[in-house]
């Protein structure tokens, strides 16, 4: 009798030890993976326990990969070896660091107070603001605001989710590239009330030429040209953007 619970307590000791290791190995290689990304490295307490918010995803029909936090400003202190967290300034959104990294699962967070401001479907009711990000001149989560009206906001979302981009413009000789590719912006449209939290179009992107005209593209084709007011907006904001960051 005592031989088998010496071998239990010896499997126990294994199992713990072999739980504890892969959580080690887990956060270190999510630690590697945020310093990489260039993540804020400073740590928080949340002024609400995590329990307190509530999935974003689990509240929207909006297809989860679309969704993104804004202004990612420190880690959060949580007690979880499998799993790191970032928020935002405000702590209004909280993210899993494997949503983050590669959107290979995770979730994003709100607080429960805020739940009913999550849009359940792609609707220009509930959005306050468009921004642009280009990954190679600035974090994903530090994009560029763009000050539009709303109905400008509209219509551009409107193109993006409401319409049928069936036709293709021709391509302008004067079209700026990256990499020998279209060099493309990311949109995304930040919830009102919550702008922190965005979702964009996986579908659609923005381009532009050396003359400062701006187009809807899939990556290869041009599908709408925006008009003059809304691209000149664009231009310089991304203007004034990229000379910040040079």
């Amino acid at each position: 009798m005592k031989k088998k619970i010496i071998v239990f307590i010896c499997l126990i000791v294994i199992i713990c030890g072999l739980v504890c290791l892969s959580a080690w190995r887990t956060s270190n290689g999510n630690k590697k993976a945020a310093r990489v990304r260039d993540f804020p490295s400073n740590t928080i307490e949340l002024k609400e326990p995590l329990r307190d918010y509530v999935s974003v995803t689990a509240r929207s029909n909006i297809e989860w990969l679309s969704w993104g936090p804004v202004d990612l400003a420190a880690q959060v202190k949580e007690n979880n070896p499998f799993q790191d967290y970032w928020t935002c300034a405000d702590e209004s959104v909280v993210v899993e660091l494997d949503y983050l990294i590669a959107k290979r699962g995770g979730q994003i967070f709100v607080r429960s107070g805020d739940a009913d401001k999550i849009p359940k479907e792609y609707s220009s009711d509930k959005i306050s603001v468009m921004s642009v990000y280009n990954y190679n001149d600035s974090p994903w989560f530090k994009p560029v605001f763009i000050d539009l009206t709303p109905q400008e906001l509209q219509w551009i979302h409107r193109i993006l989710f409401d319409e049928e981009l069936n036709k293709s413009l021709e391509r302008p000789e004067n079209i700026i590239l990256e990499n020998e590719r279209i060099k493309q912006w990311d949109i995304s449209f930040h919830v009102k009330d919550l702008e922190n939290l965005c979702y964009q179009s996986n579908t659609y992107t923005l381009c532009h030429t050396t003359d400062g005209r701006w187009f809807v593209t899939n990556g290869y084709h041009m599908l709408a040209e925006l008009p003059v007011e809304v691209a000149t907006k664009i231009e310089k904001a991304v203007t004034l953007h990229s000379s910040e960051q040079s």
